[in-house]
């Protein structure tokens, strides 16, 4: 089973799951390292890779904290698990045909990215943000709701969707009809 994530304009994470392989690709934007998580997510990430080996991370995207994320990739040993692939255009092409997005950030507006996503179909996680991710995601039927700063529980909804073909496709399904509500936004 292949696995992928990556992101596009806020911190997120998408798996692709192709029944073939057995790899898992995450991917990320470069924006404000302590507002959208990556230490969270690259924590998460460090408890997801130990029970999931295969899995690899894919970052993309480009910001002024590049340094402090590549040396926070060194510390948790993760330089053979995470690519760095900086500014891709047309990132979103990518994203549709991932399986998961994962947004770990602290604060949000409303998420373009998030909602991108759902409207492309991805099963998504997100922290429980003060704003946004809560307004668009009903917890456990279009996505999944982890609280804020917890890579415990950002691990353990990247392990549910993993896990459960059905509920990833559930998720999926549901994800789409962000459309009807906020066609307007997307």
């Amino acid at each position: 089973m292949l696995l992928r994530i990556l992101s596009a304009a806020a911190l997120m994470v998408v798996l692709h799951f192709i029944p073939v392989t057995g790899l898992l690709r995450l991917g990320l934007y470069l924006i404000p390292y302590f507002i959208v998580g990556y230490d969270i997510l690259l924590d998460a990430f460090t408890m997801f890779s130990k029970k999931h080996p295969e899995h690899h991370l894919h970052i993309y995207g480009e910001g002024p904290k590049r340094n402090v994320l590549t040396a926070k990739i060194e510390e948790l040993e993760l330089k053979d698990k995470v690519t760095l692939h900086g500014s891709v255009p047309n990132v979103m092409f990518t994203v549709e045909n991932m399986g998961m997005f994962v947004m770990a950030s602290r604060f949000e507006g409303m998420p373009n990215a998030l909602m991108e996503a759902m409207a492309c179909g991805l099963p998504c996680v997100s922290t429980d943000c003060d704003f946004g991710p809560g307004e668009l995601i009903q917890d456990g039927e279009n996505g999944l709701l982890v609280p804020v700063g917890d890579a415990q529980a950002l691990c353990a909804a990247m392990e549910k969707i993993a896990q459960d073909p059905a509920l990833a496709e559930k998720l999926s399904q549901n994800s789409r009809n962000i459309r009807q509500n906020h066609s307007g936004e997307i």
